[in-house]
């Protein structure tokens, strides 16, 4: 059996999710950064497990405190990230929406294999990211980040 097919993407904001994860893979930060834009907000894992802001909601972090957290952490622990970015499992688009799941066959600096499974939320404002969300087997995430559950 195949694996199911999707229309291809016609939205322009599509290049843009797909750019967004590249820099991700290659950690070229400073092309991610000016894909954001300037009230850009971020909902960090494992944070969205444990952690809630001052009113009880899904903490969410700004444009700065992403690419610090981003250098910090993938730089620190990931050798290479390894998402498919050429052959998305999935993607719905919407008015200003991208909506990608993609897997991911990377390896950590430990030597240890990095397979996951994303599902990558993109909101776009003025043609830059306004939000991004990320949902995965957190589990095997803290695992593989070795992160403890708070």
């Amino acid at each position: 059996m195949s694996a199911p097919t999707f229309p291809t993407p016609t939205s322009h904001l599509y290049p843009l999710a797909i750019s967004f994860v590249r820099c991700m893979n290659e950690s070229d930060y400073t092309t991610m950064e000016l894909l954001l834009h300037q009230d850009f907000l971020y909902r960090p894992w494992p944070s969205s497990i444990s952690m809630k802001d001052e009113k009880g909601g899904m903490l969410r972090i700004g444009k700065e405190e992403f690419m610090k957290q981003g250098k910090e952490v993938w730089d620190e622990v990931v050798e290479k990230l390894g998402v498919n970015i050429e052959e998305p499992v999935n993607v719905v688009e919407g008015k200003d929406t991208i909506v990608l799941q993609l897997n991911s066959d990377g390896l950590m600096k430990s030597g240890e294999e990095l397979k996951l499974e994303y599902c990558l939320i993109f909101r776009f404002k003025d043609d830059k990211i306004i939000s991004y969300d990320e949902w995965m087997d957190s589990a095997y995430a803290m695992k593989a980040f070795k992160i403890e559950e708070q």
